[in-house]
């Protein structure tokens, strides 16, 4: 059966709807929660990575909380891997430091109310979001952004007045700066689910490639 990593910062609404849309593609789902555990396993014993949750600490490249160090180093690991990785909320701005990427105070200012998301026409090639993207809306972008991308890296999607929204960090390693189901005022739905369920499709493959079968 195909084994996702799965590393939560917190319990909020979001975390548990998007940790139930994978779980009902049928993985196999070893959660963990680094703000209450010792340790997060190496992610060599899986076939995916999914990074997500509420505060990092404060910021994701000025040390962030004690354990952000080592959701990092897994970060790195499953890039060198090439374990499909899904990193959401304050997991894409971890995720994109950790590749090498700049993470900062938004330079974009403050915004308000729900913006719709800029797809660019490099997700039409893109593995994961290719059948995911849409007519989609977000809240708000946090206070602090992604302003500029890992080597190699590539914007999927924007929103508002710039703000990097959706990108392949890596070639296996995906951010997304909001978490699907995080505001009950927006049908995240349409891409919370789909999302999840390409997701599970990338580690089954994984799985397969590695002579594991898909239960």
């Amino acid at each position: 059966m195909a084994r996702v990593l799965v590393v939560l910062t917190d319990g909020s609404p979001s975390v548990r709807t998007m940790t139930g849309w994978l779980a009902a593609t049928g993985c196999a789902l070893d959660v963990r929660r680094p703000f209450v555990e010792a340790a997060v396993p190496a992610v060599r014993a899986f076939h995916g990575l999914v990074v997500l949750g509420g505060d990092f600490g404060s910021g994701a490249s000025d040390g962030g909380t004690p354990w952000t160090a080592m959701v990092r180093d897994r970060i790195r690991e499953a890039a060198r891997r090439g374990v499909p990785t899904l990193a959401l909320g304050p997991g894409h701005l971890v995720a994109a430091d950790a590749l090498g990427g700049t993470v900062v105070p938004s330079p974009y200012g403050r915004e308000v109310g729900l913006l719709d998301v800029g797809w660019g026409c490099e997700v039409l090639l893109d593995p994961l979001f290719d059948r995911v993207a849409g007519e989609d809306r977000a809240p708000p972008p946090s206070p602090r952004a992604v302003t500029a991308l890992p080597p190699g890296g590539v914007v999927l999607a924007r929103i508002g007045q710039g703000h990097i929204q959706v990108a392949r960090l890596a070639a296996t390693v995906w951010g997304v700066h909001y978490v699907p189901g995080a505001d009950p005022d927006t049908d995240n739905d349409d891409i919370g689910r789909p999302l999840a369920v390409a997701f599970a499709r990338m580690v089954r493959g994984r799985a397969g490639a590695h002579g594991e079968l898909w239960e």
